[in-house]
């Protein structure tokens, strides 16, 4: 698909043109669909920097250029607005309208993962050392938390509550644990995962689309899965063990398949 769409180009009066992209596709770092499907935010790296097309997938043309760092992208639920993140910076636009809502280009730490919550009103941004929650229309920090023994590895809020999974990894690459923290309430709650010698420590989270569910992927060995109601962990049918890492994993829509 990504090479049948077209590639911009800045001519020297600063406006974009398109082309076809015929000899080489630039490197993705990150593709995403919005919510209804109309669009896909390519995260590309041409070898002199990084830049975010935003393509209609109806007329298969490009929306809009985005000159900013695009290594991790979510649209939020409704599919309003776009958070990208890379490097030190992170950012909010609003496709197709206002274009850049807000940036922060020197934030305390790496960004890493990204996940909005169902009511649009934060966004949890992931990096080794920190996750940082703000407020998904202006960017205002509401609040840091810190590592202190441990790594994040991932967060995931719930589509159905306020809920944001956190994904916290032990130096020794085998214990993590998972906590569930509830925004609205600041109530916390972790879930028990007992790694063997057949399975490593969690590196991906992703919620079924009822929020019922949460799965955990290794970085090999058999994957975990919970029931977030009662916290009970749930039997998957044996996999195959893989290792290498995983860079993403997500549900079907109708949460039949992962």
């Amino acid at each position: 698909l990504l090479r049948t769409l077209p590639s911009p180009v800045t001519s020297k009066d600063n406006v974009s043109v398109v082309r076809e992209e015929t000899d080489s596709v630039p490197i993705a770092s990150a593709v995403v669909f919005s919510p209804d499907g109309m669009l896909v935010a390519y995260g590309m790296d041409r070898g002199n920097g990084t830049q975010v097309v935003l393509y209609d997938l109806l007329t298969l043309s490009v929306r809009q250029t985005l000159d900013t760092l695009g290594d991790t992208m979510i649209f939020s639920h409704d599919g309003q607005f776009l958070f990208t993140g890379g490097g030190s910076t992170i950012a909010a636009w609003e496709p197709g309208s206002r274009g850049l809502l807000w940036r922060d280009e020197d934030s305390e730490d790496q960004v890493l993962h990204l996940s909005a919550s169902a009511d649009g009103r934060w966004l949890a941004q992931q990096g080794w050392a920190t996750v940082i929650i703000r407020c998904a229309r202006t960017g205002v920090i509401i609040r840091t938390m810190r590592s202190k023994d441990f790594e994040f590895a991932d967060v995931a809020f719930s589509p159905k509550s306020s809920v944001l999974a956190i994904l916290k990894q032990r130096s020794s690459n085998l214990d993590s644990d998972v906590e569930l923290y509830d925004l609205a309430t600041e109530e916390k709650r972790v879930l028990a995962y007992e790694p063997s010698v057949w399975s490593g420590g969690l590196e991906l989270l992703a919620y079924s689309p009822d929020g019922t569910r949460l799965l955990g992927i290794p970085r090999y060995g058999m994957p975990h899965m919970w029931n977030t109601q009662d916290g009970q962990s749930l039997p998957l049918l044996e996999l195959q063990a893989q290792d290498g890492h995983n860079q993403a994993v997500a549900f079907s829509p109708n949460g039949s398949f992962w």
